[in-house]
């Protein structure tokens, strides 16, 4: 998409900052809305003109955006905006410590899509990131904010579940998201199956480290 050549005006009026757009063919947009007259933006607010896409900071939140942008980048799956590999190490050795100290259930889901390699192969790299920011959008829709959900790597993902659930609660939201996860993607007009294998593992029932609770859980 190309960007016309007088596509949108930013204006600043003292600490007023507005976006217009100049009738451009492809729209300008501030977090995810077409605009048509001026309009205010505000610290934090993104605006897109095409493909391409700003974030607009007042200067008194660069530093904050800094240290945000750099969290970011350490703490989250670039991909599907989850949790990373790193993070999930950090998360689950904080809720074993607890649990350990309390005397307390951890609960750990382990889930990777079946064939993704075939999907990759068959529909393209493209279509697979789609898939994966899909799955991990649907899987955030089914954990509770206290719960942990990490990207680990390829198409496995990684639940902590750091409250004392019974382990028939935990089985019913791997049936959830079983459910979920087997129902086809539209990906540009097609049908694509996915499906996922899904292993549990709890502490201290089947493993008593954050390794061999990793393994078990794998195993399954």
């Amino acid at each position: 998409m190309s960007i016309s050549r007088k596509h949108a005006r930013l204006r600043y009026l003292g600490p007023t900052v507005t976006l217009e757009d100049l009738g451009s063919t492809n729209g300008t947009y501030i977090n995810g809305q077409p605009i048509h007259d001026r309009t205010v933006l505000r610290s934090g607010d993104r605006f897109q003109t095409a493909a391409v896409h700003f974030k607009f900071l007042h200067e008194q939140d660069v530093e904050s955006a800094y240290h945000l942008a750099i969290y970011e980048l350490v703490a989250k799956d670039g991909l599907t905006e989850i949790f990373n590999k790193r993070k999930l190490e950090e998360e689950l050795q904080r809720e074993l410590a607890r649990a350990v100290r309390h005397l307390r259930p951890l609960s750990l889901i382990i889930f990777d899509l079946d064939e993704f390699k075939t999907i990759n192969d068959s529909y393209g790299h493209l279509c697979g990131d789609f898939i994966l920011k899909q799955v991990a959008s649907l899987a955030r829709d089914l954990v509770r904010p206290e719960q942990v959900l990490a990207r680990v790597g390829g198409d496995e993902f990684v639940i902590v579940t750091n409250s004392a659930d019974h382990p028939e609660k935990v089985g019913l939201l791997a049936a959830r998201l079983a459910e979920t996860l087997g129902l086809p993607f539209e990906v540009d007009g097609q049908r694509v199956e996915v499906g996922a294998s899904i292993g549990i593992a709890l502490y201290p029932r089947d493993a008593g480290s954050q390794e061999t609770l990793m393994r078990a859980a794998d195993k399954l």
